[in-house]
């Protein structure tokens, strides 16, 4: 009989220590799920930023001039017309514009046929040579390499819409 209890109590104390075991098992894996969700949340982060910075890599790739005289010059040069982009950096619908209609491959094959200027509404210098520029942005004009303004539009518009504007004013013989 001793030896009955004596095998209970060592199998009782055996079930224990594994008991105890699986608890500080349970308690590590969830402190390694708790690090795999952190690491994930960066990683997100990090992928985001990317994702932002990527978001204007097609804007960007456009061959944007910043002054006046050297894009006129090459217009000039070239025989095409300007087109003027007039914006800021804060500008929610200029950020919008970026991302989506003037990063579209179809805009972007028709912008190259032009010479482009991006000037910001705060270089009161550059916008003052604008004709009937009423401070809203963002703002594209469409020029005539002698800094003749033929058209001119404000505000965001889609992919399709700016696409046709696009178009139609190629059709006009700008």
């Amino acid at each position: 009989m001793k030896k009955f209890l004596y095998i209970i109590a060592v199998l009782a104390l055996f079930l224990q220590a594994c008991s105890e075991d699986k608890k500080v098992q349970t308690e590590q894996n969830i402190e390694k799920e708790k690090e795999v969700k952190q690491e994930s949340k960066v990683e997100q982060k990090v992928i985001k930023k990317a994702i932002k910075v990527d978001e204007l890599k097609a804007f960007k790739s456009l061959p944007w001039h910043s002054q006046w005289a050297e894009a006129f010059a090459q217009a000039k040069a070239e025989q095409k017309s300007v087109i003027v982009l007039v914006e800021e950096s804060y500008c929610k619908w200029c950020k919008k514009m970026k991302k989506g209609a003037l990063s579209d491959e179809r805009v972007q094959g028709l912008l190259q046929k032009y010479v482009l200027l991006k000037i910001k509404r705060s270089d009161k210098e550059q916008v003052a040579k604008l004709e009937n520029f009423d401070g809203n942005i963002p703002s594209f004009f469409f020029m005539k390499n002698e800094k003749e303004t033929t058209d001119s539009i404000v505000g965001y518009y889609s992919v399709d819409d700016f696409l046709g504007y696009m178009q139609e004013i190629e059709k006009d013989g700008f």
